[in-house]
């Protein structure tokens, strides 16, 4: 049988198995799995545990303490030690616990809906089903390596060392996010810092003795100031901080408030000379009697745009495609 023969049989296979990806891609959407919610996450680890298992797949789950745990799964044939394709996609999302149960899956129109549907639910059914094509069909291709992990949102701090063991000698990685609106594949994007910072002032009252006080708002604001300053449009960095509260009414000098930054950069960046100068700026003493730390940091690395990346775009796309 040709490779485009063969190519063929594998996507009529996944679209056989159509009402099979709904069912599954419901379940996983009514199941809760932010990031912060390590047991909901740790239910879909079971999901596509079992799921891969079921199809004779050999499954290893990854625990991680604080974050879901990770989920790795190999179709291997063919030649030994030959160089694998890596599926990868992350199972948290950025949705509290009960959003699932407030607004649960629905297909309208052609469109799934729900909580984590597009990023990236749909893709790790995508993922799970092209493995289990590939281990019963067992194409002329390299073999597979599918990673399902818990902590993509907030920069993958218990994955991260397990996705590079995944891809370590990959001859190339797929990651099933969305692409663009217009259908547009990936192949480079920056990086991200993002960082949860507090300052601490001095209480008093606003109107009987504020001299006595220190605000801790008063200071935020400097610092925002500042922050936004890092922005260079020339050199592709962009700075924001999203969020802003503090205070505990109107008439006190504010004690506390608390912010969060979120910082792009492309590859080309100084990352730690950036990072160097945001923590300057959210440590300085920016009001007097007032002081400021990071209370959290979390880096998401730059995808670099290679040629080589390119060329495996241009040769997807013209890759045959049906679905019925």
């Amino acid at each position: 049988m040709s490779a485009g023969a063969k190519s063929q049989e594998v996507l009529d296979w996944i679209a056989g198995h159509r009402g099979e990806m709904l069912a599954l891609l419901e379940t996983a959407v009514n199941l809760d799995s932010g990031s912060a919610d390590k047991a909901g996450a740790d239910r879909m680890a079971s999901l596509f545990e079992a799921l891969m298992k079921d199809a004779g797949i050999p499954t290893r789950r990854h625990a991680v303490d604080r974050y879901g745990d990770c989920v790795s799964s190999e179709v291997a044939y063919g030649a030994t030690g030959a160089p694998h394709v890596l599926l990868l996609g992350h199972m948290d999302t950025v949705f509290p616990a009960g959003t699932a149960a407030r607004r649960p899956f629905r297909a309208e129109g052609g469109k799934g809906y729900g909580p984590g549907v597009a990023d990236m639910k749909s893709g790790l059914v995508m993922n799970a089903f092209v493995a289990r094509a590939f281990a019963e069909l067992k194409p002329s291709a390299p073999p597979l390596r599918v990673l399902f992990t818990g902590d993509e949102e907030v920069a993958s701090p218990g994955s991260r060392d397990i996705t590079f063991d995944m891809a370590r000698g990959a001859l190339a990685a797929f990651n099933a996010e969305p692409g663009r609106p217009t259908g547009n594949v990936i192949t480079g994007r920056k990086g991200a810092l993002f960082y949860d910072f507090e300052v601490h002032g001095i209480a008093a009252h606003s109107g009987v003795n504020p001299e006595k006080g220190a605000s801790a708002i008063d200071a935020l604001a400097r610092k925002v100031i500042d922050l936004h300053a890092l922005a260079d449009p020339a050199t592709g960095i962009s700075a924001n901080v999203g969020t802003m509260k503090g205070g505990m009414t109107v008439n006190i000098v504010a004690e506390h408030a608390q912010g969060q930054l979120d910082i792009r950069y492309p590859a080309t960046a100084d990352r730690e000379a950036l990072r160097a100068r945001i923590r300057e700026i959210i440590e300085r003493h920016s009001t007097p009697n007032t002081h400021a730390h990071v209370t959290n940091e979390a880096i998401f690395l730059p995808l670099e745009p290679t040629p080589r990346a390119s060329r495996c775009s241009r040769a997807t796309r013209r890759a045959p495609r049906r679905w019925a």
